[in-house]
């Protein structure tokens, strides 16, 4: 897809727009985007009217960006770009988060956008924000005046619904397994009824969780696997938190850790129906 691109200059530690001779901008000359355009916005962090680099940035960060006009964390953005799209060399063959040069997809085909907008040639007060992530916590943020432009040519075209993870039926039902008295569930994560957790030339620690519930999906025990792999064994240690009353008699939780895999066994002799359900898997991995 084509994106018309965009130079901003941006001055860190002034907090002002910038042009490529490093004179302050006027308002007036301010860049910006209209509804339904896609821009790639090539940004130069920079520290002062000689466009000297902004080199403060770890070069394993990630980035996410955001073009609207209000600080409701309620409401969807009117353009809102995750790091996928964000610092693509194919985009831009100049980019370097070392040396402050970033790049930006932004795409104003969003209802966020066709809302705010409405009948107006220009929303007032919109700003491109974009935030530095390291190591999942937020450690800096650039924030600068960015306009946004309706269209005259708009032919009523709702915009595209944005990707989420949202599950069918099916597939949320597929989530659950459901077994009856006197039969076995295994945790089939691997295909082979085990859960891979490292190669010899990893050090990792996996917790899994596995949830029991009754017809009503309302949780009974919650288990807690936590496995450690020193790059040559690996072992574990349970723990059971148990909800509503008891853990239901006959049902019988196992585990064993053989090399590197971790297997899962449940037996229900408890007289019902259960369900269990495989919650979540936290790895931490430090290669050696």
């Amino acid at each position: 897809m084509a994106r018309r691109p965009i130079d901003i200059y941006y001055d860190v530690i002034n907090r002002v727009l910038r042009d490529a001779s490093g004179n302050v901008l006027r308002k007036e000359k301010y860049e910006g985007m209209s509804y339904k355009e896609n821009i790639l916005l090539r940004l130069n962090l920079v520290k002062d009217a000689s466009l000297t680099a902004y080199t403060e940035i770890s070069p394993s960060a990630t980035f996410e960006a955001t073009v609207d006009d209000d600080f409701l964390s309620s409401d969807a953005p009117m353009v809102g770009t995750l790091n996928a799209d964000i610092n693509l060399v194919a985009d831009w063959a100049s980019v370097n988060v070392a040396t402050g040069k970033l790049c930006i997809r932004l795409n104003g085909f969003t209802t966020p956008y066709k809302t705010k907008i409405s009948s107006l040639e220009e929303l007032s007060n919109t700003k491109f924000e974009i935030r530095v992530v390291e190591g999942g916590i937020y450690t800096g943020k650039f924030r600068f005046p960015f306009r946004c432009y309706g269209t005259l040519a708009d032919d009523g075209t709702t915009p595209p619904e944005p990707a989420e993870d949202f599950y069918t039926k099916t597939e949320s039902d597929s989530r659950y397994e459901q077994i009856q008295k006197g039969t076995q569930f295994l945790l089939a994560n691997t295909g082979s009824n085990s859960y891979e957790l490292a190669n010899k030339n990893e050090i990792r620690s996996v917790r899994l969780v596995l949830l029991v519930q009754d017809a009503t999906l309302a949780t009974l025990v919650r288990y807690s696997i936590n496995v450690m792999h020193d790059g040559t064994s690996a072992w574990g240690s349970e723990e059971t938190e148990v909800f509503k009353g008891s853990e239901p008699a006959g049902l019988v939780f196992a585990y064993s850790v053989s090399g590197s895999s971790l297997a899962i066994t449940v037996t229900n002799n408890s007289g019902g129906t259960l369900y269990f359900t495989y919650a979540s898997c936290d790895q931490v991995k430090v290669y050696a």
